[in-house]
C-alpha cells in the first residue's frame, strides 16, 4: 500500500455504516466503543473506528482508523490519535521523540521495513483531551454524518462514547 493510497483513504469523505454502541464496554481497564465507516466514493472500502480511553488515566487514549484490506485479508491501522501516555520515538522517516499528545499515520516506508504501518508519529497541539481528539478526528477523516446525530452535543463527545 503506497502513501498516496493511504492518504486517499484517510482524506476521502466517509459515511457511518455501523453506528457506535449506545454504551461503552470496559475491557482490561479501558472504555471502548467502535463503529464502521465507508468511503462515499467507494462503499467497498470499509474502515473500523475504535475509541479507547483508560479508566484511570484520562490522557491514555487512542482513536483509531483501521482499514479492512479485503485483498490481503488484513487490517491496517491508517491513523491513530493518542494521548500523552508516555515516551515515543520514531523508527523511520525521522528520529523525532516526544512525550506529548501525538498522531500516528501509516506509511509505505513502515510497511516495507516490516514495522507496524502506523509506527511513524508527530506531536500535536490540536487537542489536549480525549474529547477534543475525538472531535478533531471526526473532522480530519471527513465523516459526513452530522456529529450531533451520534453525539447528542458536539462538545460533549464523552457523554455519548463513555457513558460510565
Amino acid at each position: 500500500m503506497d502513501n498516496e493510497r493511504i492518504l486517499y483513504i484517510i482524506n476521502s469523505p466517509k459515511i457511518i455504516t455501523k453506528q457506535p454502541k449506545k454504551k461503552t464496554s470496559l475491557i482490561n481497564g479501558s472504555y471502548r466503543n467502535d463503529f464502521e465507516v465507508a468511503l462515499i466514493a467507494d462503499k467497498n472500502v470499509k474502515l473500523n473506528v475504535h475509541f479507547r480511553k483508560n479508566e484511570k488515566f484520562s490522557e491514555n487514549f487512542s482513536i483509531i482508523l483501521e482499514y479492512n484490506n479485503q485483498e490481503l485479508q488484513k487490517r491496517i491501522i491508517l491513523l491513530r490519535y493518542n494521548g500523552a501516555h508516555g515516551y515515543h520515538k520514531n523508527k523511520i522517516i525521522d528520529d523525532n521523540e516526544f512525550e506529548s499528545f501525538h498522531i500516528h499515520r501509516a506509511t509505505n516506508e513502515a510497511i516495507k521495513q516490516g514495522y507496524n504501518p502506523e509506527c511513524w508519529a508527530y506531536a500535536t497541539k490540536d487537542y489536549t483531551t480525549f474529547e477534543e481528539a475525538a472531535t478533531k478526528f471526526w473532522q480530519d477523516i471527513k465523516i459526513q454524518d452530522d456529529i450531533d446525530k451520534f453525539f447528542k452535543n458536539y462538545k460533549a463527545v464523552q457523554l455519548f462514547l463513555f457513558n460510565y
